[in-house]
Protein backbone atom coordinates (compact mmCIF):
# COMPACT_ATOMS: atom_id res chain seq x y z
CA UNK A 1 0.00 0.00 0.00
CA UNK A 2 1.54 3.35 -1.07
CA UNK A 3 1.88 6.32 1.43
CA UNK A 4 -1.44 8.27 0.37
CA UNK A 5 -3.78 5.14 1.20
CA UNK A 6 -2.26 4.73 4.26
CA UNK A 7 -2.89 8.49 4.64
CA UNK A 8 -6.05 7.92 4.17
CA UNK A 9 -6.69 5.26 7.07
CA UNK A 10 -4.61 6.89 9.37
CA UNK A 11 -6.85 10.34 8.72
CA UNK A 12 -9.70 8.46 10.34
CA UNK A 13 -7.93 7.83 13.08
CA UNK A 14 -7.98 11.07 14.39
CA UNK A 15 -10.72 12.97 16.24
CA UNK A 16 -10.10 17.09 15.74
CA UNK A 17 -11.70 20.16 17.00
CA UNK A 18 -10.99 23.97 15.99
CA UNK A 19 -10.97 27.14 17.20
CA UNK A 20 -13.87 29.57 17.87
CA UNK A 21 -17.59 29.65 16.19
CA UNK A 22 -16.48 29.19 12.32
CA UNK A 23 -14.75 26.18 11.08
CA UNK A 24 -11.05 26.57 10.36
CA UNK A 25 -9.99 26.01 6.75
CA UNK A 26 -7.73 23.21 8.14
CA UNK A 27 -10.56 21.27 9.88
CA UNK A 28 -12.75 21.63 6.84
CA UNK A 29 -9.84 20.17 3.95
CA UNK A 30 -9.06 17.61 6.61
CA UNK A 31 -12.56 16.26 6.68
CA UNK A 32 -12.44 16.37 3.21
CA UNK A 33 -9.55 13.59 3.08
CA UNK A 34 -11.15 11.50 5.84
CA UNK A 35 -10.40 12.78 9.09
CA UNK A 36 -12.71 10.38 11.01
CA UNK A 37 -13.87 12.71 13.68
CA UNK A 38 -15.02 16.20 14.82
CA UNK A 39 -15.13 17.10 19.08
CA UNK A 40 -16.83 20.36 19.81
CA UNK A 41 -15.78 22.80 22.79
CA UNK A 42 -18.02 25.51 24.56
CA UNK A 43 -16.45 28.08 22.38
CA UNK A 44 -17.64 26.21 18.90
CA UNK A 45 -21.36 26.68 20.76
CA UNK A 46 -22.13 30.07 20.79
CA UNK A 47 -25.68 30.50 19.03
CA UNK A 48 -28.03 27.16 19.07
CA UNK A 49 -29.87 27.22 15.57
CA UNK A 50 -25.70 28.27 14.29
CA UNK A 51 -24.07 25.33 15.23
CA UNK A 52 -26.36 22.95 14.29
CA UNK A 53 -25.98 23.94 10.98
CA UNK A 54 -22.26 24.13 11.32
CA UNK A 55 -22.19 20.55 12.48
CA UNK A 56 -24.88 19.90 9.07
CA UNK A 57 -22.36 21.73 7.12
CA UNK A 58 -18.87 19.53 8.33
CA UNK A 59 -21.10 16.23 7.80
CA UNK A 60 -21.80 17.65 4.17
CA UNK A 61 -17.82 18.04 3.85
CA UNK A 62 -16.99 14.01 4.83
CA UNK A 63 -17.25 11.53 2.24
CA UNK A 64 -18.08 9.18 4.53
CA UNK A 65 -19.75 9.09 7.84
CA UNK A 66 -18.38 11.14 10.07
CA UNK A 67 -18.30 11.04 14.22
CA UNK A 68 -19.23 14.28 15.70
CA UNK A 69 -18.16 14.32 19.16
CA UNK A 70 -18.49 16.54 22.51
CA UNK A 71 -17.87 15.77 25.88
CA UNK A 72 -21.32 16.88 27.70
CA UNK A 73 -20.79 15.01 30.97
CA UNK A 74 -23.42 17.50 32.67
CA UNK A 75 -22.91 20.08 35.76
CA UNK A 76 -18.99 20.85 35.84
CA UNK A 77 -18.27 19.55 32.28
CA UNK A 78 -20.89 21.38 29.51
CA UNK A 79 -20.01 22.47 25.95
CA UNK A 80 -23.22 24.30 25.59
CA UNK A 81 -22.65 26.78 28.53
CA UNK A 82 -22.62 29.81 26.30
CA UNK A 83 -25.96 29.23 24.71
CA UNK A 84 -28.51 32.36 25.78
CA UNK A 85 -30.83 29.16 26.48
CA UNK A 86 -28.73 26.82 27.74
CA UNK A 87 -30.31 23.70 30.00
CA UNK A 88 -28.12 23.76 32.93
CA UNK A 89 -27.60 19.76 33.52
CA UNK A 90 -27.09 17.99 36.92
CA UNK A 91 -23.66 17.18 37.71
CA UNK A 92 -22.93 13.23 37.85
CA UNK A 93 -22.41 13.00 41.77
CA UNK A 94 -25.90 15.25 42.20
CA UNK A 95 -27.83 13.07 40.28
CA UNK A 96 -26.48 10.18 42.00
CA UNK A 97 -27.82 11.81 45.10
CA UNK A 98 -31.93 11.27 44.06
CA UNK A 99 -31.37 7.62 44.33
CA UNK A 100 -33.60 6.90 41.85
CA UNK A 101 -33.19 5.16 38.52
CA UNK A 102 -35.82 6.52 36.55
CA UNK A 103 -35.07 10.31 37.31
CA UNK A 104 -31.29 9.56 36.08
CA UNK A 105 -32.67 7.77 32.82
CA UNK A 106 -34.74 11.10 32.36
CA UNK A 107 -32.09 13.61 32.59
CA UNK A 108 -29.90 11.92 30.66
CA UNK A 109 -32.58 11.04 28.67
CA UNK A 110 -32.95 15.03 28.09
CA UNK A 111 -29.18 15.56 27.71
CA UNK A 112 -28.81 13.00 25.04
CA UNK A 113 -31.66 14.26 22.80
CA UNK A 114 -30.03 17.66 22.86
CA UNK A 115 -27.02 16.30 21.58
CA UNK A 116 -29.00 14.20 18.73
CA UNK A 117 -31.28 17.58 17.85
CA UNK A 118 -27.97 18.97 17.29
CA UNK A 119 -26.81 16.42 14.74
CA UNK A 120 -24.10 15.12 17.40
CA UNK A 121 -23.49 11.36 17.63
CA UNK A 122 -21.03 10.52 20.10
CA UNK A 123 -20.46 11.73 23.78
CA UNK A 124 -17.30 11.58 26.01
CA UNK A 125 -19.54 9.86 29.02
CA UNK A 126 -20.34 8.53 30.73
CA UNK A 127 -17.25 9.25 33.90
CA UNK A 128 -17.22 5.83 35.02
CA UNK A 129 -14.22 7.19 37.47
CA UNK A 130 -14.60 6.13 41.24
CA UNK A 131 -13.79 9.27 43.08
CA UNK A 132 -12.06 7.34 45.77
CA UNK A 133 -9.52 10.40 46.60
CA UNK A 134 -11.27 13.66 48.29
CA UNK A 135 -8.07 15.57 46.72
CA UNK A 136 -8.16 14.33 43.31
CA UNK A 137 -8.37 17.86 41.39
CA UNK A 138 -9.50 16.79 38.34
CA UNK A 139 -12.34 14.26 39.11
CA UNK A 140 -14.84 15.39 42.09
CA UNK A 141 -18.41 15.71 41.23
CA UNK A 142 -17.56 14.71 37.60
CA UNK A 143 -17.88 11.21 39.46
CA UNK A 144 -21.30 9.81 40.13
CA UNK A 145 -19.94 8.56 43.66
CA UNK A 146 -17.44 7.02 45.59
CA UNK A 147 -18.56 3.43 45.50
CA UNK A 148 -17.90 1.54 42.44
CA UNK A 149 -21.35 -0.23 42.37
CA UNK A 150 -23.45 2.60 42.39
CA UNK A 151 -20.71 4.34 39.76
CA UNK A 152 -21.27 0.81 37.75
CA UNK A 153 -25.15 1.00 37.78
CA UNK A 154 -25.60 4.52 36.92
CA UNK A 155 -23.04 4.50 33.80
CA UNK A 156 -24.75 1.42 32.57
CA UNK A 157 -28.34 3.27 32.71
CA UNK A 158 -26.28 5.86 30.72
CA UNK A 159 -25.02 3.92 27.95
CA UNK A 160 -28.78 2.40 27.72
CA UNK A 161 -30.20 6.13 27.34
CA UNK A 162 -27.38 7.14 24.83
CA UNK A 163 -28.07 4.30 22.46
CA UNK A 164 -31.96 4.98 22.59
CA UNK A 165 -31.22 8.26 20.97
CA UNK A 166 -28.70 7.41 18.53
CA UNK A 167 -25.87 8.71 20.69
CA UNK A 168 -22.23 6.97 21.08
CA UNK A 169 -21.42 6.44 24.34
CA UNK A 170 -17.35 6.25 25.91
CA UNK A 171 -16.27 5.41 29.26
CA UNK A 172 -13.96 7.25 30.70
CA UNK A 173 -11.07 7.68 31.74
CA UNK A 174 -10.03 3.79 31.85
CA UNK A 175 -8.41 1.91 34.05
CA UNK A 176 -9.97 4.85 36.69
CA UNK A 177 -9.28 8.44 37.38
CA UNK A 178 -10.37 8.89 40.64
CA UNK A 179 -8.00 7.88 42.74
CA UNK A 180 -5.26 10.65 42.04
CA UNK A 181 -5.12 13.75 43.45
CA UNK A 182 -2.86 14.88 40.20
CA UNK A 183 -4.29 16.74 37.29
CA UNK A 184 -3.77 14.91 33.85
CA UNK A 185 -4.22 18.06 32.12
CA UNK A 186 -1.02 19.88 33.73
CA UNK A 187 1.60 16.98 33.88
CA UNK A 188 1.78 13.19 34.52
CA UNK A 189 -0.39 11.30 37.03
CA UNK A 190 0.69 8.68 38.76
CA UNK A 191 -1.85 5.99 40.31
CA UNK A 192 -0.31 3.71 42.55
CA UNK A 193 -2.65 1.11 43.60
CA UNK A 194 -2.14 -2.35 44.00
CA UNK A 195 -3.85 -4.16 41.39
CA UNK A 196 -6.43 -5.74 43.30
CA UNK A 197 -7.77 -2.35 44.78
CA UNK A 198 -6.97 -1.39 41.24
CA UNK A 199 -9.38 -4.29 39.74
CA UNK A 200 -11.83 -3.85 42.79
CA UNK A 201 -13.00 -0.54 42.71
CA UNK A 202 -11.45 1.36 39.41
CA UNK A 203 -11.88 -1.33 37.05
CA UNK A 204 -15.31 -2.72 37.76
CA UNK A 205 -17.36 0.21 36.55
CA UNK A 206 -15.72 0.08 33.40
CA UNK A 207 -16.97 -4.12 33.41
CA UNK A 208 -20.47 -2.81 34.05
CA UNK A 209 -20.10 0.20 31.41
CA UNK A 210 -18.96 -2.91 28.99
CA UNK A 211 -21.49 -5.37 29.92
CA UNK A 212 -24.11 -3.13 28.62
CA UNK A 213 -22.67 -2.43 25.51
CA UNK A 214 -20.91 0.93 25.29
CA UNK A 215 -19.22 1.64 21.96
CA UNK A 216 -15.95 3.30 23.15
CA UNK A 217 -13.26 3.44 25.93
CA UNK A 218 -11.29 6.22 26.31
CA UNK A 219 -7.94 5.69 28.17
CA UNK A 220 -6.49 8.00 30.52
CA UNK A 221 -2.76 9.92 30.60
CA UNK A 222 -1.86 7.94 33.69
CA UNK A 223 0.39 5.96 34.90
CA UNK A 224 -0.72 2.46 36.82
CA UNK A 225 2.39 0.79 38.05
CA UNK A 226 0.65 -1.91 39.32
CA UNK A 227 -0.62 -2.88 35.21
CA UNK A 228 2.79 -1.06 33.72
CA UNK A 229 5.42 1.15 36.05
CA UNK A 230 6.73 3.05 32.96
CA UNK A 231 3.98 3.73 30.55
CA UNK A 232 0.43 6.08 30.97
CA UNK A 233 -2.17 3.78 30.13
CA UNK A 234 -2.81 5.50 26.75
CA UNK A 235 0.27 4.22 25.41
CA UNK A 236 0.52 1.49 27.42
CA UNK A 237 -0.09 -2.19 25.25
CA UNK A 238 -0.54 -3.74 28.75
CA UNK A 239 -3.02 -1.47 29.92
CA UNK A 240 -5.24 -2.19 26.67
CA UNK A 241 -4.52 -6.04 26.23
CA UNK A 242 -6.15 -5.82 29.80
CA UNK A 243 -9.14 -4.15 28.49
CA UNK A 244 -9.31 -6.15 25.20
CA UNK A 245 -8.53 -9.76 26.27
CA UNK A 246 -9.62 -9.47 30.35
CA UNK A 247 -12.89 -7.45 30.11
CA UNK A 248 -13.69 -8.33 26.64
CA UNK A 249 -13.83 -4.82 25.19
CA UNK A 250 -14.58 -5.35 21.61
CA UNK A 251 -15.26 -1.61 21.11
CA UNK A 252 -13.43 1.60 19.81
CA UNK A 253 -10.57 2.25 22.34
CA UNK A 254 -10.05 6.29 22.43
CA UNK A 255 -7.48 8.21 23.89
CA UNK A 256 -7.83 11.51 25.98
CA UNK A 257 -6.77 14.50 24.28
CA UNK A 258 -3.24 14.25 23.07
CA UNK A 259 -2.10 17.62 23.95
CA UNK A 260 -2.70 17.38 27.44
CA UNK A 261 0.23 17.79 29.77
CA UNK A 262 0.64 14.32 30.74
CA UNK A 263 1.74 13.13 26.93
CA UNK A 264 2.57 16.90 25.95
CA UNK A 265 5.33 17.79 28.51
CA UNK A 266 7.00 14.16 27.82
CA UNK A 267 6.50 13.07 24.32
CA UNK A 268 6.49 14.30 20.81
CA UNK A 269 2.96 14.25 18.71
CA UNK A 270 4.78 11.68 16.66
CA UNK A 271 6.19 9.49 19.24
CA UNK A 272 3.21 9.65 21.55
CA UNK A 273 0.82 8.92 18.22
CA UNK A 274 3.19 5.75 17.83
CA UNK A 275 2.91 4.68 21.08
CA UNK A 276 -0.24 4.56 21.55
CA UNK A 277 -1.34 3.21 18.04
CA UNK A 278 1.20 0.49 18.60
CA UNK A 279 -0.24 -0.15 22.06
CA UNK A 280 -3.83 -0.32 20.61
CA UNK A 281 -5.64 2.91 20.55
CA UNK A 282 -8.04 3.60 18.29
CA UNK A 283 -8.95 7.30 17.70
CA UNK A 284 -6.67 9.67 18.96
CA UNK A 285 -8.03 13.05 20.01
CA UNK A 286 -6.22 16.45 19.19
CA UNK A 287 -8.63 19.68 20.28
CA UNK A 288 -7.50 22.08 17.50
CA UNK A 289 -6.49 20.59 13.70
CA UNK A 290 -3.60 22.57 12.28
CA UNK A 291 -1.07 22.18 9.12
CA UNK A 292 1.16 20.69 11.71
CA UNK A 293 -1.61 17.97 12.30
CA UNK A 294 -1.14 17.08 8.28
CA UNK A 295 2.58 16.91 9.05
CA UNK A 296 2.04 14.74 11.71
CA UNK A 297 0.21 12.43 9.54
CA UNK A 298 2.51 12.48 6.79
CA UNK A 299 4.88 11.53 9.43
CA UNK A 300 2.99 8.45 10.69
CA UNK A 301 2.09 7.35 7.02
CA UNK A 302 6.13 7.25 6.38
CA UNK A 303 6.82 5.36 9.35
CA UNK A 304 4.05 2.86 8.70
CA UNK A 305 5.76 2.09 4.84
CA UNK A 306 8.73 1.28 6.80
CA UNK A 307 7.13 -0.72 9.76
CA UNK A 308 4.75 -3.36 8.73
CA UNK A 309 3.44 -4.31 12.45
CA UNK A 310 2.31 -0.24 12.84
CA UNK A 311 0.49 -0.68 9.36
CA UNK A 312 -1.40 -3.63 11.14
CA UNK A 313 -2.36 -1.59 13.88
CA UNK A 314 -3.88 1.14 11.40
CA UNK A 315 -5.94 -1.62 9.28
CA UNK A 316 -7.15 -3.17 12.84
CA UNK A 317 -7.93 0.77 13.71
CA UNK A 318 -10.03 1.19 10.62
CA UNK A 319 -12.00 -2.45 10.89
CA UNK A 320 -12.95 -0.85 14.44
CA UNK A 321 -14.08 2.57 13.55
CA UNK A 322 -15.40 1.31 10.24
CA UNK A 323 -17.52 -1.01 12.45
CA UNK A 324 -18.65 2.22 14.82
CA UNK A 325 -19.71 4.16 11.59
CA UNK A 326 -22.09 1.93 10.32
CA UNK A 327 -23.89 2.06 13.10
CA UNK A 328 -24.66 5.90 12.90
CA UNK A 329 -28.09 7.24 12.09
CA UNK A 330 -29.05 10.52 11.66
CA UNK A 331 -31.88 11.10 13.93
CA UNK A 332 -35.22 13.98 13.36
CA UNK A 333 -35.29 14.73 17.27
CA UNK A 334 -37.39 17.32 17.93
CA UNK A 335 -35.90 19.19 21.35
CA UNK A 336 -37.84 21.58 22.94
CA UNK A 337 -35.38 23.65 24.81
CA UNK A 338 -37.69 25.28 27.36
CA UNK A 339 -39.66 21.81 28.06
CA UNK A 340 -36.42 20.34 29.27
CA UNK A 341 -35.02 23.50 31.52
CA UNK A 342 -38.11 22.88 33.11
CA UNK A 343 -37.82 19.38 33.54
CA UNK A 344 -34.23 19.29 34.44
CA UNK A 345 -34.98 21.84 37.43
CA UNK A 346 -37.86 19.97 38.48
CA UNK A 347 -35.21 16.69 38.83
CA UNK A 348 -32.38 19.11 40.62
CA UNK A 349 -34.89 19.30 43.85
CA UNK A 350 -33.94 16.09 44.56
CA UNK A 351 -30.00 16.08 43.91
CA UNK A 352 -29.21 18.38 47.11
CA UNK A 353 -28.48 17.49 50.62
CA UNK A 354 -29.59 19.94 53.87
CA UNK A 355 -26.83 17.89 56.54
CA UNK A 356 -27.95 20.75 59.40
CA UNK A 357 -30.69 23.22 59.62
CA UNK A 358 -30.61 25.25 63.37
CA UNK A 359 -31.00 28.35 61.66
CA UNK A 360 -33.38 30.88 59.01
CA UNK A 361 -32.16 33.58 57.85
CA UNK A 362 -34.46 36.78 57.28
CA UNK A 363 -34.82 38.43 53.58
CA UNK A 364 -34.25 41.78 55.70
CA UNK A 365 -31.43 40.55 57.36
CA UNK A 366 -28.06 42.26 56.82
CA UNK A 367 -26.54 39.13 54.80
CA UNK A 368 -23.08 38.57 53.07
CA UNK A 369 -22.69 36.39 50.83
CA UNK A 370 -19.26 34.84 50.41
CA UNK A 371 -19.00 33.10 46.80
CA UNK A 372 -15.57 31.66 44.85
CA UNK A 373 -15.17 33.47 41.82
CA UNK A 374 -16.93 31.46 38.60
CA UNK A 375 -14.42 32.76 36.19
CA UNK A 376 -11.65 29.88 37.51
CA UNK A 377 -14.40 27.29 38.05
CA UNK A 378 -14.64 25.74 34.30
CA UNK A 379 -18.14 25.47 33.35
CA UNK A 380 -19.56 27.82 35.80
CA UNK A 381 -18.02 30.87 34.20
CA UNK A 382 -20.21 32.22 31.82
CA UNK A 383 -23.11 32.62 34.72
CA UNK A 384 -23.93 35.68 35.94
CA UNK A 385 -26.58 35.22 39.17
CA UNK A 386 -26.45 36.67 41.89
CA UNK A 387 -27.55 34.33 44.72
CA UNK A 388 -28.90 37.23 47.25
CA UNK A 389 -31.57 38.05 43.80
CA UNK A 390 -32.75 34.33 43.57
CA UNK A 391 -33.35 34.63 47.41
CA UNK A 392 -35.08 37.74 47.27
CA UNK A 393 -32.81 39.54 49.90
CA UNK A 394 -33.01 43.02 50.63
CA UNK A 395 -30.03 43.80 52.25
CA UNK A 396 -27.04 42.09 50.91
CA UNK A 397 -23.81 41.98 50.16
CA UNK A 398 -22.40 39.64 47.38
CA UNK A 399 -18.62 39.29 46.99
CA UNK A 400 -16.33 37.09 45.02
CA UNK A 401 -13.26 35.55 46.72
CA UNK A 402 -10.33 34.11 44.98
CA UNK A 403 -10.32 30.13 45.60
CA UNK A 404 -7.28 29.92 47.22
CA UNK A 405 -7.30 33.55 48.81
CA UNK A 406 -3.45 35.17 50.19
CA UNK A 407 -3.70 36.70 53.87
CA UNK A 408 -4.51 40.30 52.33
CA UNK A 409 -7.52 38.87 50.70
CA UNK A 410 -8.58 37.05 54.17
CA UNK A 411 -8.42 39.49 56.34
CA UNK A 412 -10.09 41.97 53.75
CA UNK A 413 -13.01 39.67 53.89
CA UNK A 414 -13.51 38.96 57.81
CA UNK A 415 -13.17 42.57 58.32
CA UNK A 416 -15.59 43.54 55.60
CA UNK A 417 -18.39 40.26 57.74
CA UNK A 418 -17.87 42.03 60.99
CA UNK A 419 -20.44 44.58 59.87
CA UNK A 420 -23.11 41.92 59.10
CA UNK A 421 -25.33 40.24 60.72
CA UNK A 422 -25.07 36.92 58.87
CA UNK A 423 -22.59 35.64 56.97
CA UNK A 424 -23.21 33.01 53.86
CA UNK A 425 -20.25 30.90 52.93
CA UNK A 426 -20.18 29.09 49.55
CA UNK A 427 -16.94 26.84 49.63
CA UNK A 428 -15.90 25.16 46.44
CA UNK A 429 -13.66 22.38 46.85
CA UNK A 430 -11.90 23.61 49.87
CA UNK A 431 -10.12 20.56 50.52
CA UNK A 432 -7.32 21.30 47.74
CA UNK A 433 -6.90 25.11 48.85
CA UNK A 434 -5.56 26.21 52.06
CA UNK A 435 -6.06 29.76 52.10
CA UNK A 436 -10.13 28.70 51.62
CA UNK A 437 -9.78 26.90 54.51
CA UNK A 438 -7.97 30.00 56.54
CA UNK A 439 -10.81 32.05 55.47
CA UNK A 440 -13.42 29.33 56.96
CA UNK A 441 -12.03 29.33 60.38
CA UNK A 442 -11.26 32.62 60.43
CA UNK A 443 -14.92 33.41 59.59
CA UNK A 444 -18.42 33.15 61.86
CA UNK A 445 -20.29 31.61 59.21
CA UNK A 446 -24.17 31.02 59.93
CA UNK A 447 -24.80 29.08 57.03
CA UNK A 448 -22.54 26.77 54.53
CA UNK A 449 -23.19 25.71 51.24
CA UNK A 450 -20.51 23.32 49.38
CA UNK A 451 -20.72 23.88 45.85
CA UNK A 452 -18.23 21.57 45.07
CA UNK A 453 -16.96 18.24 46.64
CA UNK A 454 -18.96 17.05 49.70
CA UNK A 455 -15.54 16.10 51.89
CA UNK A 456 -15.68 20.07 52.52
CA UNK A 457 -18.06 19.37 55.09
CA UNK A 458 -15.59 18.45 57.96
CA UNK A 459 -14.36 22.42 57.45
CA UNK A 460 -18.32 23.19 58.85
CA UNK A 461 -18.58 21.06 62.11
CA UNK A 462 -20.35 24.09 63.79
CA UNK A 463 -22.18 25.92 61.32
CA UNK A 464 -25.68 25.76 62.42
CA UNK A 465 -26.83 25.47 58.55
CA UNK A 466 -25.00 23.47 56.08
CA UNK A 467 -25.59 21.97 52.61
CA UNK A 468 -24.24 20.13 49.70
CA UNK A 469 -25.34 21.04 46.45
CA UNK A 470 -22.70 19.57 44.06
CA UNK A 471 -22.26 22.26 41.83
CA UNK A 472 -22.53 25.66 41.39
CA UNK A 473 -25.86 26.04 39.46
CA UNK A 474 -28.43 28.49 39.79
CA UNK A 475 -30.84 25.60 40.64
CA UNK A 476 -28.71 24.57 43.93
CA UNK A 477 -29.12 28.16 45.20
CA UNK A 478 -32.92 28.28 44.35
CA UNK A 479 -34.10 25.05 46.04
CA UNK A 480 -32.24 26.08 49.29
CA UNK A 481 -34.49 29.26 49.17
CA UNK A 482 -37.08 27.59 50.94
CA UNK A 483 -34.83 25.75 53.46
CA UNK A 484 -32.49 28.82 54.19
CA UNK A 485 -35.05 31.42 54.09
CA UNK A 486 -38.03 33.01 56.39
CA UNK A 487 -40.21 34.80 54.43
Amino acid sequence: MDAHSIKKLLNNMFIAGFQGEEPSCEIKNAIKNGLGGVIFFSDNIQEREKFKNTVGELKSLSGGALIVSIDQEGGLVERTINLDDKVDYISPMGIAQSDDKSLVKSHYDILSRELSSFGINMNFAPVCDVNTEEKNSIIGIRSFSQNPQRVGELAGEVVDVFRSNGIFSTAKHFPGHGGSCDDSHRGMVVMDLDVDELKRTHIAPFKEAIKHGVDAVMVAHAIYPALDEKNPASLSPVVISYLREQLGFEGVVISDDMVMGAIAKYYSPEEACIKAIDAGVNMLIFRNYTKDSDKLIEFLAGYALEHPEFFEKIEYSNEKILGLKSRITDRDIKFDVEDARKKVFEMSKKTFVVLRNNISLSKTDRVLILRPRRENIHSYKTDKFLVSDLWGLKNPCEMEYSLNPEEEEILSLCKLAEGYERVVFVSYNAVLFEGQRKLISRLKIDAALCAGVPYDNKFFEKIPFLSDIFGYKKYGFLNLRDSLINS
